[in-house]
């Protein structure tokens, strides 16, 4: 790491009056410092005399970088919020004042809430991940390649509009069988 130099110039002129006026200059400003180094010049300038500090401070550390997290999904916006109740894997979630919980096709208060799909499952109170844009697999899928994905009731996800429905709302679509790419849409009330 190159190190920050800091400069500040102090000067104090003495007038022959006795007066003594002080001007200070800062060059550069950095919050954490480590050396410095004070050098005094005093000229005589006519009938003044001019006494200058050069104070030369070095920064050479600015804190340690924290470890960097792990990577996401390549072309994914990935989040992690607080579950409001019991979440499963996979499932179509909203955000509530409480936190995340299943997203429901059949409630209309439901309707332009959703947020994403989540790709982990978490009990009430715990950390889960959920992505709102993105490529997601799961083995257990069997998507037909090139349909949309909506979603369903109690946060499960479907390629057919549930009976039911107060709005509908594309997920995202199927690329193959075990994945989808997570994109969703305006809803639709019904």
């Amino acid at each position: 790491m190159t190190p920050e130099v800091v400069i500040f110039v102090e000067t104090e002129v003495v007038s022959d009056d006795g007066g003594l006026d002080t001007v200070v200059e800062t060059e550069t400003e950095q919050e954490v410092v480590v050396s410095s180094q004070t050098d005094v010049v005093v000229q005589d300038i006519g009938t003044d005399t001019v006494v200058e500090y050069v104070i030369t401070q070095e920064v050479t550390d600015k804190g340690t970088q924290g470890p960097p997290g792990p990577p996401g999904p390549a072309g994914s916006i990935a989040y992690t919020g607080l579950a409001a109740e019991a979440i499963g894997g996979h499932r179509a979630i909203i955000q509530t004042t409480a936190g995340l919980m299943y997203a429901d096709a059949s409630a209309a208060t439901h309707s332009g809430r959703v947020v994403g799909v989540t790709t982990s499952a978490a009990n009430a109170g715990d950390q889960i991940t959920y992505q709102s844009a993105g490529r997601i697999v799961e083995p257990s899928w069997s998507w037909t390649p090139g349909d949309d994905i909506y979603v369903g009731l109690d946060g499960a996800l479907t390629q057919s509009i549930p009976f039911g429905a107060a709005f509908v709302q594309r997920a995202g679509y199927a690329i193959d069988a075990t994945t989808m790419w997570v994109d969703l849409s305006e809803p639709v009330s019904l």
